[in-house]
């Protein structure tokens, strides 16, 4: 079993965090793509932080566009590609999105702003809905990879409620604006545990308790990055995994 190194899996699914048990209680078939894309993301984001000098995050993420390059070639440099490369079953193809990403995470380095509700969502969903699709499109089975396409409205949902939930913490210093931006992502969250349908909630349990731990947290304080999980988390993860690997779905379980 091929294993992503250390700091890489640590910045992926920090211990507490919702994408930490996310990745725990999805389906077997998921948890190698979502840690390889939750691992990506993190990447991402520190490149973007607000400290940074805007030529150094520039010159990392164009990095980032040439490994995802490198990643459809089949020869990734970065520990990350070689993992993802590793564990799934991938035609070139299906890395695009990722390359979609990179340059969403490069747009506010270059000085732009997204203010417009309809730039936010389509910025929020190249940001993050589009690899939240290729992990599920690559736990699914090739013959049905197709089926994936249900689960945008889902995605999309969950990568606007994140953006919002960050723009949230980056907003502390106006708590009125910061508890509206929380409001908000909290309704998208539950959007997306809406629009996930009934026969696909088995197999992407992982996007369902990620979802539905977003929105938990955007009304409880959220947990620090080196904190435990809380049971209240736990068990809030593992009753949602429960009740999504009983839901009906279109084929057998992947074992």
């Amino acid at each position: 079993m091929t294993i992503l190194d250390e700091p890489y899996r640590g910045r992926a699914v920090p211990p507490g965090s919702a994408r930490h048990l996310a990745w725990l209680f999805a389906a077997p078939a998921a948890r190698a793509p979502l840690l390889g894309v939750f691992a990506l993301l993190a990447e991402w984001r520190a490149a973007q932080r607000t400290d940074l000098a805007p030529e150094v995050a520039a010159t990392k993420l164009a990095w980032w566009r040439d490994e995802i390059l490198r990643l459809r070639q089949g020869r990734p440099a970065h520990p990350i590609g070689r993992y993802l490369l590793a564990s799934v079953d991938a035609a070139p193809s299906d890395w695009d999105p990722l390359e979609r990403a990179v340059e969403a995470a490069a747009h506010p380095v270059g000085g732009a702003t997204v203010d417009a509700a309809p730039d936010l969502e389509a910025h929020a969903d190249a940001l993050i809905g589009g690899p939240l699709r290729v992990a599920a499109m690559l736990a699914t089975p090739s013959p049905e990879r197709r089926a994936a396409n249900p689960l945008a409205a889902c995605t999309r949902a969950i990568a606007v409620g994140r953006f919002l939930a960050d723009s949230a913490e980056d907003a502390a210093a106006d708590p009125s604006r910061a508890g509206a931006l929380r409001a908000e992502a909290r309704r998208r969250f539950n959007a997306a545990v809406d629009a996930l349908p009934a026969d696909a909630r088995s197999r992407h349990r992982g996007l369902l308790v990620l979802a539905v731990l977003e929105a938990h947290h955007s009304s409880a304080p959220r947990p620090t990055a080196v904190a435990p999980a809380r049971l209240s988390d736990v068990f809030l993860a593992w009753r949602t995994a429960r009740r999504a690997a009983r839901a009906p779905s279109r084929s057998p379980e992947i074992p």
